[in-house]
């Protein structure tokens, strides 16, 4: 008989309390800043409501976020293990945070405790939507009887097949300034344009179009989205957003009408990557055609 395992994921994911549950997903919480007060991410409570988290960011009120630390994942692992439970952690893509790495660390130390348990740690190379369907492919995969060895090793070959693309506001909202030249830069701050970005091969943000309004944006990644996407009839796509849902609707009529997507699910962005990327951001990720990724380890 194989042993009981948990999923468990960071809180860069932005899936809402009813999937978590509804999936048996557990979440490590992660601390972020806003104003002069410390929130503790939890989805089993609404310590800061999305709604208003997203009212004091539209008001000016700046932030950040914390990484976890190989200390809180195993003080947040070790009580499930003493339960008995079997592990996997995915954590969002290691080119973007440490997070991999500090779940890494912890994964290493709680063998050695634990040596009679499965513990795995995944990094998915993604963020937001994207891990939002790689948890949801798991779940699943897990409800069907999977063991946790064929679930991990089924989600690490399907990462491949993940496609992410990101719209952002304007420039000024880029917080990975690696991917501009300071001329580049100011220039399309000058003109408000608004970049299209996707997830690389590394797990990395690498910048692919800028658009001029949000149309052209919106056109911009529904045009990736069909160039890319495969069986659309037979899988959900994950949309994120924050204030403005009104592209996230657009963009799900369009992929239901025209790609004739059997679902689309739309998500409100978490705090941790509404402060990273800003307002007005919008993230797709769906299964699309086999990507040569580099993973780190």
């Amino acid at each position: 008989m194989t042993n009981k395992y948990l999923i468990l994921t960071d809180a860069c994911c932005d899936l809402s309390r009813a999937d978590l549950e509804k999936n048996g997903i557990l979440v490590v919480p992660m601390e972020f800043s806003l104003g002069k007060e410390v929130f503790l991410t939890a989805p089993n409570k609404d310590q800061l409501p999305i709604s208003v988290f997203y009212d004091k960011i539209r008001k000016g009120e700046r932030g950040g976020s914390s990484h976890i630390t190989t200390s809180s994942y195993i003080n947040f692992l070790r009580p499930y293990l003493e339960d008995g439970n079997d592990i996997i952690l995915v954590t969002v893509s290691s080119a973007l945070s440490s997070n991999f790495s500090h779940a890494f660390s912890a994964v290493n130390a709680l063998i050695n405790e634990y040596p009679e348990r499965t513990i795995k740690v995944l990094d998915c190379l993604n963020i937001g939507s994207g891990m939002d369907l790689i948890l949801t492919y798991m779940a699943d995969n897990k409800a069907k009887g999977l063991s946790i060895m064929d679930n991990y090793l089924d989600v690490y070959d399907k990462i491949a097949f993940v496609h992410t693309w990101v719209s952002i506001k304007d420039y000024k909202n880029i917080n990975h300034r690696a991917l501009l030249s300071l001329p580049h830069d100011f220039l399309m701050k000058s003109f408000k344009m608004r970049p299209i970005l996707h997830i690389d091969n590394c797990g990395n943000m690498a910048l692919a179009n800028s658009a001029k309004t949000a149309k052209v944006a919106m056109d911009l990644l529904f045009n990736h989205v069909k160039a890319t996407i495969i069986e659309p009839t037979k899988q959900t796509v994950f949309i994120t957003c924050d204030i403005n849902t009104t592209d996230a609707l657009a963009l799900k009529t369009r992929l239901t009408s025209e790609l004739k997507v059997k679902e689309v699910k739309i998500l409100s962005s978490s705090p941790i990557i509404c402060l990273n990327s800003g307002l007005n951001t919008l993230t797709i990720s769906y299964l699309g055609k086999m990507r040569k990724i580099k993973r780190p380890i």
